[in-house]
């Protein structure tokens, strides 16, 4: 699963950092300007757009960068945990039309290019999509939900023993016996 990064901005007369999930610009944390010294100097913004509507955006202002960056960081998880499959097929926006990709799902055959095929009910772990798409078994499936196979990486919101969910994702074919498990909310291979 790609981390967050954070890349300084071009602009040499304001305190900016772009904030980057893979290559994904998901938000910015800079200084704010023209503001009482009184008041909190950081800003921060976490969202992006298509993927959330401006209504789920998150904001908020901080009295120092690492203020901002832990708030950035809480707001960051609660869209991560809405949005997973934005994530998953962002790349594949990139490659088919929105409109044709709501219509479709695609996924990646052995050779690695994408294929569609028509809009199904996917997610289900354990489940079948369309016929085509065998989501690997295992006890995974009891204790994790909205699970997106992209090519070879199966991601899904899984909970841990402390009854929290993150996501998680890992590569089937590391697994030989196409069996997955839930260990304190990572997928890991095996029975």
């Amino acid at each position: 699963m790609p981390t967050l990064t954070r890349r300084r901005s071009d602009n040499p007369h304001q305190e900016t950092w772009h904030v980057y999930y893979g290559n994904v610009q998901v938000g910015r944390i800079g200084k704010r300007a023209g503001v009482p010294v009184d008041v909190d100097q950081w800003q921060w913004r976490c969202g992006f757009y298509p993927g959330c509507e401006p209504r789920e955006h998150r904001y908020g202002t901080a009295a120092d960068f690492f203020t901002a960056l832990r708030e950035f960081e809480a707001a960051w998880r609660e869209i991560a945990m809405q949005t997973i499959l934005i994530f998953i097929t962002a790349s594949f926006v990139l490659l088919t039309p929105q409109a044709t990709l709501a219509q479709q799902a695609c996924k990646c055959n052995i050779a690695g290019k994408i294929v569609c095929y028509p809009a199904t009910t996917c997610g289900s772990a354990g489940g079948i999509c369309n016929g085509v798409w065998p989501f690997p078994a295992g006890n995974y499936a009891q204790s994790c939900r909205s699970c997106v196979d992209s090519c070879a990486q199966l991601t899904c919101v899984c909970k841990k023993t402390d009854g929290h969910e993150q996501v998680t994702g890992i590569n089937i074919l590391s697994c030989p016996s196409q069996r997955l498990s839930n260990i304190n909310g990572n997928l890991a291979c095996g029975p």
